[in-house]
């Protein structure tokens, strides 16, 4: 099933949307790496340093089951403000974080968890 989101719907509307349709809980890991890991995984960032720091802050390749979706604030693991937010909880350690919605993606790719995370990723890049 497609979602539809449009242009002309509120902030409201849409987050709505994503807390009626998503299957709370679920299971995502990072869309690509997060910003923090670039350093690390694309630049000189010494091996070691980015496995100690994937001992306290999320990394791309872990497992997380997101528990809710909110808006209206930042958090420090997201790359644009302007995005909406996974609570989610680390499956390895149970460390709970605030993630870009549109940064992971459902471990079930054929679910409608994550066919409403494509869809809201699609409109939230054309919607900038």
């Amino acid at each position: 099933m497609r979602y539809k989101f449009t242009s002309s719907l509120t902030e409201k509307e849409i987050i709505e949307t994503l807390q009626n349709e998503f299957q709370f809980p679920f299971e995502v890991t990072g869309l690509e790496d997060f910003n923090w890991e670039e350093y690390y995984v694309f630049g000189p960032g010494d091996a070691e340093d980015y496995k100690k720091l994937k001992n306290i802050q999320p990394s791309y390749k872990d497992t997380f089951m997101v528990l809710d979706i909110k808006n209206g604030f930042n958090s420090e693991w997201v790359i644009d403000s302007k995005d909406f937010l996974a609570h989610v909880k680390r499956k390895s350690d149970d460390k709970k974080f605030y993630l870009g919605l549109s940064e992971i993606k459902a471990l079930d790719k054929n679910s409608n968890n994550q066919q409403l995370l494509d869809d809201y990723t699609e409109w939230f890049y054309n919607n900038l």
